[in-house]
């Protein structure tokens, strides 16, 4: 779904006017070059120049959200991967065993969609933003998610919510969730690699992991 907020949406549309005059300036100067009267220049750049930028608009937010020179010019993180780690559970006051949990995040530039499994159960995000600090450089991955129990024909839907920080250059997630079976808890995930096209369930989420050397650490 959608997930920009507004200044990334701002950001989206100076990137499109930057495109877009870029794009006339160098094709009427090609114009002008070949011999076109200056008007008549001006006009077909206009519209060759919006075409260009909309063709190019609509690859670039379609693409998996992982090159960092992009992600610096549009100020937005990368969390595009499979990430891998364990959660700490507090179940009404009381700590439980770590877990391990994967996250596979699917990021384009204006959407974001985040899977995460443990051994038993597998959930879905359902509202992803991010959340940038204003006192410092911080950057907050924050989700709604929801997840099924059917194990012993349980049928039951846990609603949670999760915020996690962006730390070591972007190679680690840590922070905290909460849902409302009564369950809270802290998660630290670290980035196995970038590329998640095939990762759908906790076993392949784990073979990815162990091939990197993660599993176990």
């Amino acid at each position: 779904m959608l997930s920009l907020s507004r200044d990334e949406f701002k950001k989206l549309l100076q990137i499109v006017l930057f495109l877009n005059v870029a794009l006339f300036t160098a094709i009427w100067l090609l114009r002008m070059w070949a011999g076109t009267a200056p008007w008549p220049a001006a006009g077909q750049s206009i519209t060759l120049s919006i075409a260009l930028s909309t063709a190019l608009l609509l690859f670039g937010v379609n693409l998996a959200w992982k090159w960092p020179a992009l992600a610096w010019l549009a100020r937005r993180p990368i969390v595009h991967g499979v990430w891998w780690g364990e959660i700490k559970p507090i179940y009404q006051g009381r700590a439980i065993d770590p877990i391990p949990i994967a996250f596979v995040i699917r990021q384009k530039y204006a959407s974001l969609s985040i899977q995460s499994f443990t051994s038993s159960i597998p959930a879905d995000s359902t509202i992803e933003v991010f959340e940038r600090s204003e006192k410092s450089t911080d950057v907050y991955l924050k989700y709604v998610y929801q997840m099924t129990r059917e194990a012993n024909a349980e049928n039951k839907a846990t609603v949670g919510y999760g915020r996690l920080r962006l730390e070591r250059a972007g190679q680690e997630l840590g922070g905290s969730y909460w849902t409302n079976s009564p369950t809270s808890g802290q998660i630290r995930l670290k980035l196995v690699t970038r590329d998640c096209d095939d990762i759908n369930c906790f076993e392949s989420a784990r073979e990815a992991a162990d091939k990197k050397g993660f599993v176990g650490k």
